[in-house]
């Protein structure tokens, strides 16, 4: 029934469109809120079915040696990965220009694209002198 209701929905966009000289119907606050109110929004589904243990993760970086910048540096963005909410298509983004040191702090610039504009973030890290 719910993928008929939806088959219904894409024929009415199609029905108005051809009779309204809008490029895109959907946008319409009236439209949207039809939409939320029977619940016809598509749900998201998780990559994965069940968390990973980011206690491993940490472990195997405290037991290993530092290394190479190129292994500190894939180790951290694992790191950000992990522990922050933002997708790998921000992260992949990053060069080393976006990363900069200051005192104790170091600030990683981020751009994410939210509904076709680009807005600027700022991540921060702050030095700790206790062990994880």
């Amino acid at each position: 029934m719910l993928e008929e209701i939806r088959k219904m929905k894409t024929h009415a966009g199609v029905a108005f469109s051809m009779f309204s000289d809008v490029n895109n119907i959907n946008q319409y606050p009236v439209v949207q809120a039809i939409v939320k109110g029977l619940g016809l929004e598509r749900q998201t589904k998780s990559k994965y079915n069940s968390v990973r243990n980011l206690n491993l993760l940490t472990k195997f970086i405290m037991r290993s040696s530092l290394g190479t910048a190129r292994d500190l540096m894939r180790r951290t963005m694992g790191l950000i990965v992990a522990f922050l909410a933002t997708r790998m298509v921000e992260l992949a983004r990053i060069t080393r220009n976006d990363i900069t040191f200051r005192d104790e702090i170091m600030i990683i610039k981020t751009a994410v694209k939210k509904y076709k504009k680009p807005k600027q973030y700022e991540i921060t890290f702050n030095k700790r002198q206790i062990p994880c």
